[in-house]
């Protein structure tokens, strides 16, 4: 049976307490919650029911693409070989609460979006009622509780452009997927 709520950080771990204990050297990338993760709530935006168990703590969402500049400039300047370990945190270009991101979103979209509060219990039961299987449910309550609610989202030390030595991709950039796929 899965878990009420998933750790996603946990598969997270597994994969940095099994390098640690080999001797080769590697760059970790460590983002933060995904933008994307938006694009995954479309429907539910779509129809008035988006919400869940982040809170109200601003969240520091990053673009996939942001990683995926900063994966290819370690390894084409070559400091993502060798035997040096070095983990790279990344972060977007700051926090956005929930309510903020509805603001976002109904600008991009041009209609009033918002984030429905509610408990992990009242979330749970939403998710199940609209035929989510319970491992992904799980997953979006786990996002909701250990990345958003916890704070753990609002940690900046490092935007991803910074590294880059330009400016990490802004929110509405990042939502593009949500607009696209939200019917609008």
């Amino acid at each position: 049976m899965t878990p009420a709520i998933v750790h996603p950080i946990d598969w997270h771990l597994q994969v940095e307490d099994h390098l640690s204990k080999v001797d080769i050297g590697y760059s970790l990338l460590r983002p933060m919650t995904f933008t994307a993760v938006l694009g995954g709530q479309a429907e539910l935006i779509k129809n008035n029911l988006w919400g869940g168990a982040a809170g109200t703590v601003p969240a520091n969402l990053i673009d996939v693409r942001d990683v995926a500049d900063v994966a290819t400039r370690l390894i084409l300047g070559g400091e993502a070989s060798g035997p040096v370990r070095r983990p790279y945190h990344l972060t977007g270009p700051g926090g956005l609460s929930m309510d903020d991101i509805a603001e976002h979103l109904s600008l991009a979209i041009g209609r009033t979006v918002k984030y429905t509060h509610r408990t992990p219990d009242e979330q749970r039961a939403l998710l199940l009622s609209l035929g989510l299987p319970d491992l992904v449910v799980g997953l979006l309550l786990g996002i909701d509780v250990e990345a958003f609610a916890s704070g753990a989202s609002t940690e900046r030390p490092r935007p991803s452009r910074t590294f880059l030595g330009g400016r990490p991709a802004p929110f509405p950039t990042g939502s593009r997927k949500t607009q696209d796929s939200s019917g609008n």
